[in-house]
């Protein structure tokens, strides 16, 4: 596909059949990942690939009204986005961890796409949960979950503003 195809036709995937992800599928998303721009490039971003009996105890850590929760239990992945913020910088009180993390995400997120697979980015969670079930360090912060798999449907493009009330271009004049 073509950048803009993939761009365009990405969507947040809630539902997966239940086929094996390749190890050589997944090594191909985490180098799309290690790719994404960082604050001094430092990649102060860790992921943790979850499968099997690990994969099903991260569900309790999803509110059952969350509308990802589904995926992460049908699809044979899950995938947990950690971060260090002391690996990046902060100015006037922007954490930018959070930003370095999503670039990492969305930058999977689109391989993944590309590849056939779906991924949806949970950012409501008990971070406690995670943080015990994966034993992290204090130092570092969960930033998102997402199931990783292959979509059992392809989600319908949602409105999108047109991309002219996006921008505003000023010159001299403005």
């Amino acid at each position: 596909m073509e950048l803009m195809e993939v761009i365009a036709g990405r969507r947040s995937v809630r539902h997966f059949r239940p086929d094996p992800v390749p190890p050589e599928k997944v090594e191909l998303l985490v180098q799309a990942a290690n790719w994404a721009p960082s604050w001094r490039n430092l990649q102060g971003w860790r992921l943790f690939v979850l499968q099997g009996e690990r994969k099903r105890e991260l569900l309790a850590a999803v509110p059952e009204t969350n509308r990802g929760r589904s995926g992460l239990g049908e699809a044979p992945l899950a995938l947990v986005l950690v971060a260090d913020p002391e690996q990046s910088g902060t100015r006037e009180h922007k954490p930018y961890y959070l930003f370095d993390a999503g670039l990492a995400f969305a930058h999977l997120a689109l391989a993944a796409w590309n590849e056939g697979l779906g991924t949806c980015c949970i950012t409501w969670f008990q971070e406690e949960k995670v943080r015990s079930l994966l034993k992290l360090p204090a130092h570092l912060a969960v930033v998102a979950l997402s199931p990783l798999g292959y979509p059992a449907e392809t989600p319908a493009a949602p409105a999108r503003r047109p991309w002219k009330e996006q921008v505003i271009f000023l010159d001299e004049g403005n």
